[in-house]
Formats: C-alpha cells, structure tokens, sequence
C-alpha cells in the first residue's frame, strides 16, 4: 500500500514539472497546484507579491491548469 502511494506521487509530482522556456514562477503542489500562494482577502496583493518577486510575465498553477 505505501509503495503504490509513493509511486503515485512520484508520478504525480514528475507530471506538473515546468516545460522547457516556460516562465518562472512558484513551485506547484501535486494536485492543488499553487493554491496556498493565494488569500482569500486579497488574491490581487498576491499576485503583485508574485510579480515582485518573478517580473511581469510568471507560471502559476490553478489545481492542475497552468495559467
């Protein structure tokens, strides 16, 4: 049972790997994608704080959809 986890994991994590000349930006979570980089009072300060720190043009994964 915890082989058959850790398999799924590794595959899961291998697959949300950025593509070549994709553009920078915070490390995704298997299945949740960056959700934890956002608030719920002020997504908008988020993603200033996310182009402060990666510039204007950056990744971010919503669940398992780039964006």
């Amino acid at each position: 049972m915890l082989k058959i986890f850790s398999v799924s994991c590794f595959i899961v994590t291998n697959r949300i790997q950025r593509p070549k000349n994709f553009p920078p930006g915070p490390r995704p979570v298997p299945l949740l994608g960056n959700l934890f980089e956002l608030t719920i009072g002020d997504p908008l300060k988020d993603f200033e704080r996310l182009a402060q720190r990666y510039g204007n043009v950056y990744s971010f994964y919503l669940m398992v959809s780039r964006l």
